[in-house]
């Protein structure tokens, strides 16, 4: 992606509502999820 079209990207998301940003994000974790690229943990172990 050109630097002019991150810049855009940016800029929009910069300007949209947060419960829009919110959702954004919800969908961009879910698909993530779907496709097996996180790997959760339980959160019980800060040394990492």
């Amino acid at each position: 992606m050109n630097d002019f079209l991150a810049q855009l990207i940016e800029l929009i998301i910069q300007l949209l509502p947060d419960e829009v940003v919110e959702e954004i994000n919800a969908v961009s974790l879910n698909e993530l999820d779907a496709r097996g690229l996180i790997i959760w943990t339980d959160g019980g172990n800060d040394a990492n």
